[in-house]
């Protein structure tokens, strides 16, 4: 304490802040400090006043007395001696004016050690003024009349001062004992009768006020609201409390949430298992004073759990499978999976698209086709499985009489020089790959007619993909009619060839889809949906539907990124998917993988690649 601030005000600040300090370490049940460390504190405190023992010191020993009462659970400090000056103010010291600290000592030795209006303040009473005004006040209130020039304030009697009452009224009881007469009628006091019962060893004292343990009221607390970060189900949460100011000293109750404050960290850590909206309760001390902080947190369930999946009805005449897995071990290692998507499954709808694949054989071609039926076309999914079956049932044929005997001298001129023949090359991949597609197309639309349907309720996509071994290293031909996407990847150089072009609708966000008219146009307009590569080693030759593009490839030059392409590969799809002969889990892998989340897109995906 400096002295300079006013008493009363400095009363209050050290009232507010050892009572925090016992607050304080009540709440921290588990880390109670020694009581001889914490009176050597409030003996560090007087000493700094020296002899001048005015109230404060007074206040730092009823309060020493409301620490024993209220944390150790006594009602004072263990008793003084009484042929020993007390623990921390001599018997022989007065007690200072409290408004003169540098007055004399009074010499009133006849006083008694406390009269009928002298006693210390108890805990939890207002310090507003100082002991001796106290003393004013209260003579005061027992007159009728009040003076309105009062006399000098007459000098505090001359008292020594213990930290516990219980060995103050020892000493007033020594003192009484030893006088002859009781002060007030010149008698001598008789001794007790031998045969009395024996007189209480705490006798009330005329005058005096029985002095009892403290007691403790409660600290003033308060409550403040707070909001945690929002988490996900099923995730790993940690976040900070974001309470300025505030030592938190314990969470209460999580709420539910199955949550752990780490007072280490300073964080709020564990798993979530369960959505929804949870409060925490925490205790914790914001200056000084208790707070109960209320932390309100939301947990956002996993947007894949709210979706339903109801079974399609097999009944149906086109029914196919919701989901279907093709794997064939050959020269390339071919393996193609299809799923329904979201969208169609929680009405119980079919799956739109499909896909096939062809190996004709060692040093022959290797065929793979994959379909989007549209979605808004009531039977497209029987459009799809048309072209499918069309392109694996003409194609063999077709490459084998128009592009096999020719395919190995074209190669090797493009080799030599690199886009001589390339009109010749797209020439035979038109009579090829564009005639079994427009076979698909006269497909569709002959079952329509005989179901006296439009073709465009038969509406798809088609992409067709063929490869071979040559001498000069390996052919890649493709033909495309609407949205999706094929690429020719070498992880290896980090190559890749896009084997597809954009082809979308006469509006932003439509495609084209598999139909007569779009072979109307003639060949140079259909040839630019021929694409051809060659190359000596590659990592994968992949065909898939806009429902693994759009997710995966958000854009036409997202798609055309090498370096996006070995992300795809390398993080995404091999980690989960082991592309291997003789892998016995290959089927669960893949169409696991192909249950991939990706938000707004929840169209049907299939993906068929061919690898070495």
């Amino acid at each position: 304490m400096t002295g300079k601030l006013p008493l009363n005000q400095e009363l209050l600040q050290a009232i507010e802040g050892l009572l925090g300090q016992v607050e304080l370490i009540a709440l921290e049940a588990d880390a109670l400090p020694d009581e001889n460390a914490f009176m050597e504190t409030i003996r560090d405190a007087y000493m700094k006043d020296g002899d001048d023992r005015d109230l404060r010191a007074r206040t730092l020993l009823a309060l020493a007395s409301y620490w024993e009462g209220s944390v150790m659970g006594e009602a004072s400090v263990p008793q003084v001696d009484e042929k020993s000056e007390p623990a921390l103010i001599p018997h022989d010291c007065e007690m200072a004016e409290p408004d003169c600290l540098d007055s004399p000592p009074n010499n009133n030795d006849g006083q008694d050690v406390a009269g009928e209006n002298s006693r210390s303040p108890a805990i939890g009473e207002q310090f507003t003024q100082s002991s001796a005004e106290a003393q004013l006040d209260s003579g005061a209130k027992g007159d009728e009349q009040i003076d309105d020039n009062p006399a000098p304030t007459p000098p505090l009697p001359q008292s020594p001062i213990s930290l516990d009452p219980i060995a103050d009224h020892a000493i007033d009881q020594s003192r009484s004992g030893s006088e002859e007469d009781d002060g007030s009628t010149g008698t001598t006091r008789d001794a007790p009768n031998s045969t009395e019962a024996a007189p209480d060893p705490n006798p009330a004292q005329p005058g005096i006020e029985t002095a009892s343990p403290p007691v403790a009221e409660p600290i003033v607390s308060r409550s403040i609201l707070t909001n945690l970060p929002n988490a996900r189900v099923g995730t790993d949460y940690s976040a900070a409390l974001g309470v300025e100011g505030a030592r938190i000293l314990s969470c209460s109750d999580d709420g539910g949430s199955g949550l752990e404050w780490l007072e280490s960290e300073g964080r709020v850590k564990g798993k979530l298992d369960n959505a929804g909206d949870f409060k925490l309760i925490f205790q914790a001390l914001i200056g000084g004073v208790r707070t109960q902080i209320v932390a309100n947190l939301a947990v956002i369930p996993d947007p894949k759990s709210l979706w339903v999946s109801k079974p399609s009805d097999q009944s149906d005449p086109y029914w196919k499978p919701d989901e279907a897995f093709l794997e064939i071990d050959s020269e390339l290692f071919c393996v193609a999976a299809s799923k329904r998507g979201r969208s169609h499954a929680r009405e119980g709808g079919f799956r739109d698209d499909d896909f096939g694949m062809l190996s004709l054989g060692g040093g022959d071609w290797h065929i793979a086709v994959v379909a989007d039926g549209a979605g808004s076309a009531k039977r497209s999914r029987r459009g799809s499985k048309i072209a499918v079956e069309t392109v694996l049932d003409v194609l063999p044929n077709l490459l084998k009489t128009t592009v096999s005997n020719e395919l190995e001298m074209l190669v090797a001129k493009h080799l030599e020089s690199p886009g001589s023949v390339t009109p010749a090359l797209k020439s035979i991949l038109y009579k090829s790959l564009a005639q079994a597609a427009f076979k698909a197309a006269v497909a569709i639309e002959t079952e329509a007619q005989e179901h006296a349907l439009e073709a465009t309720a038969y509406y798809t996509t088609l992409i067709i993909g063929a490869c071979k071994r040559t001498p000069h290293g390996w052919f890649f031909g493709c033909f495309a009619i609407g949205d999706g996407g094929a690429a020719l990847f070498d992880l290896n150089e980090k190559y890749l060839m896009p084997l597809t072009a954009p082809d979308g609708g006469e509006f932003a966000g439509q495609t084209r889809f598999l139909q007569r008219a779009e072979f109307s146009a003639g060949y140079e307009e259909i040839a630019k949906r021929i694409f051809f590569d060659i190359r000596q080693e590659f990592t994968a030759f992949a065909l898939m539907t806009d429902g693994i593009t759009d997710p995966k490839f958000a854009t036409d030059v997202v798609f055309a990124n090498p370096e996006h392409w070995v992300d795809f590969w390398v993080e995404d799809l091999s980690s989960q998917v082991r592309l291997e002969r003789g892998n016995t889990a290959l089927r669960e892998e893949f169409l696991n993988w192909m249950d991939f989340w990706s938000a707004g897109n929840h169209d049907d995906r299939t993906l068929a690649i061919l690898v070495p």
